[in-house]
């Protein structure tokens, strides 16, 4: 069993890039299901991983982990310090973290008064349903 799981997952060497799938309890709803990360070493078989948040705390094994075909970015590019995964997560996403924030301005976004905009955050599908806004996300879809 050890013998067919080697060979069906090959080994990450360090500086690669990585996707690593994002449990359901640490990411928004309308954010991204993977993280992208760098394998910064490998110890008796588990991998630790750089964000660009800083270093995961925990480790991973290799099944938790799917190898990118582009270099994104380098070990050298992740800054000093330790992270959390949900940290990460919510950093890497364009609507925050966990929970989500929504208006239901009349003005179209374009006071102070918007909660999306006090927050930093682009208007999302939960805003004032189908009334105009200067703020609105605009998803665009990349494939790997």
């Amino acid at each position: 069993m050890l013998h067919a799981s080697e060979q069906r997952f090959a080994p990450i060497d360090v500086g690669q890039n990585v996707l690593m799938p994002i449990p359901c309890v640490d990411r928004p709803k309308i954010g991204p299901r993977n993280l992208m990360g760098v394998v910064t070493a490998v110890t008796d078989g588990f991998y630790s991983i750089g964000t660009q948040n800083g270093h995961l705390r925990q480790k991973f094994t290799r099944n938790q982990l799917a190898p990118c075909g582009a270099e994104f970015f380098s070990n050298n590019s992740i800054p000093d310090g330790e992270t959390s995964l949900r940290t990460a997560v919510g950093a890497a996403s364009i609507s925050g973290s966990q929970g989500h924030a929504h208006c239901l301005c009349l003005s179209g976004c374009t006071t102070n008064g918007c909660a999306c905009r006090k927050k930093s955050l682009l208007c999302n599908s939960r805003c004032h349903h189908a009334r105009s806004c200067t703020k609105k996300m605009t998803l665009s879809v990349t494939c790997i």
